[in-house]
């Protein structure tokens, strides 16, 4: 077998020796291994995923491993993970990560990740890893894209199918700035279909790092609203195979739309109230309850929320700047 590890960086990412490192040394402990690490320099900001579509154009590698320049790969992912669920029928393997913060001011520390795909630390053996499930491309969408695994980091793609015979390649959208990660891997998934090709195991292979000064610690910028773009093209493309879905899957979707509009709200009421008077504000905000008021006419979507959540949906309907007054005091 050979990998490409795909790796994004600018020279502004200041953790970027450190994730390419770490993909040489779970590289290292398996010589058998054909592999290469493609640093893909993004020093231009044209975009994560026009850098991960270079990365794809140029890898080699029957496997494709994307990471980014401010994580790090487990050290055993390859050894422990990859190696023995990497077998003729299965086209993704998908690991579990541990969630790091790193900050100028303090040493790194190890936080709890609240993400379905976390994985507790333990002495593993190949029979802990292999206590996986293999699913099929339509489970994976509803048991896990729709339960917040929406990366594509910890995981490997097998290169021949994301080409498919007789088809275009499956590429980042680069139009989007924010949730190409989930379209990516839900077209992934829908290709796939009833194959059932997807290995997941809850065992740890990436080290996804919290930066404080990360871009969605941000206050608002347009950019947000791609988000809500890639929730609405999700919900298209699941309606276009609706009869793959159970009733479930568009009620949760439902309810993800809501969250993710309600994240842009939050990212305005940063601004000042002179600033949130200008036009592309005012209309950020009529696009986000339009997004909200759409996603609530699906059934059990409003039902998906918390107690909290509904209060700030009714909230910023009935009054945007009530609820930006209010989001500031928190």
């Amino acid at each position: 077998m050979n990998v490409s590890v795909i790796l994004p960086f600018t020279r502004r990412d200041a953790l970027f020796e450190r994730a390419y490192r770490s993909a040489e040394k779970a590289l290292a402990r398996v010589p058998a291994l054909t592999a290469e690490i493609l640093p893909i320099d993004d020093e231009a900001r044209r975009g994560v995923s026009r850098a991960r579509n270079e990365g794809l154009r140029r890898a080699q590698g029957e496997w494709i491993v994307f990471a980014d320049a401010d994580d790090a790969i487990a050290e055993d992912f390859f050894s422990d993970i990859f190696c023995p669920l990497a077998g003729d029928d299965v086209d993704l393997i998908v690991a579990g990560y541990r969630t790091v913060t790193s900050a100028p001011d303090r040493e790194e520390e190890e936080l709890p990740s609240d993400s379905l795909m976390t994985a507790q630390t333990h002495p593993g053996s190949y029979a802990d890893m292999l206590d996986r499930e293999t699913l099929t491309g339509y489970a994976y969408v509803e048991a896990r894209i729709l339960n917040r695994d929406t990366h594509v980091w910890g995981k490997a793609f097998r290169r021949s199918a994301l080409m498919p015979e007789g088809e275009a390649a499956l590429t980042f959208d680069e139009t989007l700035t924010i949730g190409e990660d989930m379209l990516f891997l839900l077209d992934f998934a829908l290709l796939t279909g009833k194959r059932r090709s997807i290995a997941v195991t809850e065992r740890a292979g990436y080290l996804y790092t919290v930066n404080p000064e990360g871009a969605m610690e941000r206050a608002y910028d347009p950019s947000y609203l791609d988000e809500l773009r890639c929730w609405r093209k999700a919900e298209e493309r699941l309606l276009s195979l609706a009869p793959a879905f159970s009733p479930y899957a568009f009620s949760a979707l439902g309810t993800i739309r809501i969250r993710t509009a309600l994240m842009v709200p939050l990212k305005l009421a940063r601004l000042s109230e002179e600033r949130r008077k200008q036009e592309d504000v005012q209309d950020a905000v009529r696009r986000t309850k339009e997004a909200v008021r759409e996603a609530l006419r699906r059934n059990g979507a409003f039902a998906g929320l918390s107690l909290k959540e509904k209060a700030k949906t009714g909230l910023f309907l009935a009054s945007p700047e009530l609820f930006f007054r209010l989001a500031r005091k928190v």
